[in-house]
């Protein structure tokens, strides 16, 4: 599944523009300009969506790789910890695991954990497995103190003959998104969030407190995301601090 299919960015333009209709002469020129703003503002959002799904695809390949390694070692009882180190010093990447059909589940960062986890419970794994090709679960957050919001990339592998032996799962950290949703602008104006279609999680925002909490706290969007999830686009107009502004609602 492809970041297209799991995300999609909603780009709030407030007080970039206001416009005052002294005369019905005044309508069509109105007309032609909110089409013209409506569309740079979709257009801004679907380049920087584009940049994140290249991005999250380029990082996805790290687990494709450690698969494809995977699948010419005949070993199905277990794999050396080393293999793990494709994450390399990559620091977007939280880590770099494997676990197979015989139970063995080992990571570079994570060690080994055979025993204490079985992989083949996980849902990465199954998704994995049920797919047949590279995956990407719903984002979470850390466990650990700092609570980054991760989502995970799961590639299987298989024998000489076919047979699935196990998965790959690569934990992506998502801060970058951070950077992106600063720069869905439209004209250097406006406010923009990324969020997670499945959940209705907040991603990344303008505002970072409103990042991984849901899109039901959002007194703008509550109302409109079961509506934008469903026809994938729309705009409507607000107010805020006294602005009039458009809201445009675009998913990738």
């Amino acid at each position: 599944m492809g970041i297209r299919q799991k995300f999609f960015a909603l780009a709030g333009i407030i007080g970039a523009m206001v416009i005052v209709i002294s005369s019905i002469g005044y309508y069509t020129a109105y007309t032609h300009l909110n089409n013209s703003i409506e569309d740079a503002m979709k257009g801004e959002v679907a380049q920087q969506s584009d940049l994140i799904d290249g991005w999250l695809q380029v990082k996805g390949r790290t687990a494709v790789a450690a698969a494809n390694l995977l699948q010419t070692v005949d070993d199905t009882t277990g794999v050396r910890r080393e293999m793990m180190s494709l994450m390399g010093t990559d620091k977007e990447i939280d880590d770099l695991v494997n676990g197979n059909e015989n139970g063995v589940f080992m990571g570079w960062k994570a060690g080994e954990i055979t025993g204490q986890i079985d992989p083949r419970v996980r849902p990465w794994y199954k998704d994995a497995k049920a797919a047949g090709k590279l995956i990407f679960t719903n984002a979470y957050q850390s466990a650990t103190g700092d609570k980054q919001i991760v989502v995970s990339a799961a590639v299987p592998y298989y024998d000489s003959q076919g047979k699935f032996r196990g998965a790959i799962c690569e934990d992506i950290l998502l801060g970058t998104l951070k950077d992106r949703v600063a720069q869905v602008k439209y004209r250097g104006a406006g406010e923009a969030l990324i969020i997670e279609k499945a959940t209705g999680k907040v991603l990344a925002a303008s505002d970072a407190k409103e990042t991984f909490t849901d899109i039901s706290n959002n007194a703008v969007l509550k109302d409109r995301f079961a509506e934008m999830a469903a026809s994938g686009q729309g705009r409507f107009t607000i107010e805020k601090n006294g602005n009039a502004g458009n809201v445009c609602l675009y998913k990738r």
